[in-house]
């Protein structure tokens, strides 16, 4: 019988999650030394992984972790060959996504994925109540991912009011999305608490509401759609728990959603900066036939292709990581964009049965996100949080595998 994880370890982890979440984009954060404590990290879990012989046998997904971590690294050569940056640049700056190493970590201490998820819960709730806190407070706040801007012209651009509500988009939607399907999940499954778990549910969804995030709404409302019509798992109560949901936003819709709906069919035009970007990154900023297969590489600070890719954002707003599975190939290239799919047809098709209904939720919502949001080429809090979920998810099914032997 394997002995009780210290609680200090869940500490340890919650600390991890902060730090790469910019202690929930804390405004005074500073970028030099909190890169240097990533970094810190990323080599003790390095140290870690090479010193252990950590048993993967029951890890469904270990391979794919591995994989999502040194295949976009094979960028670093067309990026040396065709944009002229060092191998030792290119390695810095690939060096934060050694987070993925966190879910070997993980798996070797044995964590309790229960408690894991607790952890998950708290942080969103926790920035829910700080996202509705600020809302009162403005024009103090003190966590904020979208903040006050100076212009240069003077003048102070505030953080944008949408629907009513400050978008502080205090990182990262995808929290308020995992308690979403977890309550969910809690709601049309037999359970005592329903009154508990309903109202967990709602202040999850409003987490979301405040964020007015257009992509993550639709994501979210359209997997449970899918799994709601497709799955016949949670019968009955599944289906009338997804009713009830449309029926909500059907009646609420002018108060709750009006605004967002408009600002989405202005931003739909022939200038929309993401069309163009699109087209750019995928039709135009390739250098030779390596970079289609392996991408151009992540950009240093320092190097030419660097400040060619910092003078696209600011001069032109051409993200890369605004820009999807359109971003994720300019990057990493073709072999990148494969292995995320490859893990789902691979891992998550084979153990689609195992897996908890929210976990499936989640999955679902990624595939539908990837238009505007590639999971394992975005910012290195993204590699941090998917690291975790899989470490969950390869819980559940050995877990469950288990049970059915």
């Amino acid at each position: 019988m394997s002995r009780r994880l210290s609680n200090k370890y869940y500490w340890i982890l919650t600390f991890i999650i902060l730090h790469f979440f910019h202690y929930l984009d804390y405004v005074n954060y500073n970028p030099t030394i909190g890169g240097q404590l990533s970094n810190v990290i990323v080599l003790l879990l390095i140290v870690y992984v090479l010193t252990r012989k950590i048993d993967i046998s029951n890890a469904a997904s270990y391979k794919y972790v591995l994989y999502f971590m040194l295949v976009p690294m094979l960028s670093i050569i067309p990026c040396y060959l065709d944009r002229g940056q060092s191998l030792f640049i290119s390695f810095r700056a690939f060096m934060p996504s050694g987070i993925w190493l966190l879910y070997f970590f993980l798996q070797d201490k044995k964590f309790n994925a229960d408690k894991v998820v607790k952890v998950i819960l708290l942080i969103a709730f926790l920035r829910i109540g700080i996202t509705f806190v600020e809302q009162f407070t403005y024009p103090v706040y003190y966590f904020a991912n979208r903040t006050d801007i100076e212009l240069e012209n003077g003048i102070i651009r505030e953080v944008e009011i949408r629907s009513g509500f400050r978008r502080y988009l205090i990182s990262d939607t995808f929290f308020s999305m995992f308690a979403i399907f977890f309550y969910y999940q809690k709601l049309i499954e037999r359970h005592k608490k329903k009154i508990i778990w309903l109202i967990l549910f709602l202040i999850a969804c409003f987490g979301l509401y405040m964020d007015q995030s257009r992509q993550f709404l639709a994501s979210t409302v359209g997997s449970i759609a899918i799994l709601s019509i497709f799955s016949s798992k949670y019968g009955l109560g599944g289906k009338i728990a997804f009713i009830a949901l449309i029926v909500g936003i059907y009646v609420g819709y002018n108060f709750l959603f009006s605004e967002l709906a408009s600002k989405t069919t202005e931003e739909l035009n022939d200038d929309n900066i993401r069309v163009a970007s699109y087209a750019f990154y995928l039709f135009d900023y390739w250098g030779g036939p390596l970079s289609i297969i392996f991408g151009n590489g992540l950009p240093g600070s320092t190097s030419d292709y660097g400040i060619e890719i910092q003078k696209l954002e600011t001069t032109l707003h051409f993200y890369r990581s605004d820009v999807g599975i359109v971003g994720a190939l300019n990057i990493g290239g073709i072999c990148t964009v494969l292995v995320f799919f490859f893990y789902y047809f691979k891992v998550v098709r084979k153990n689609w049965s195992y897996m908890e209904l929210y976990q499936q939720l989640f999955l679902i919502s990624a595939l539908l996100n990837i238009p505007l949001i590639f999971p394992i080429t975005q910012g290195t809090h993204y590699k941090c949080f998917w690291a975790i979920l899989l470490f969950i998810i390869d819980r559940t099914i050995y877990k469950k595998n288990t049970i059915h032997k």
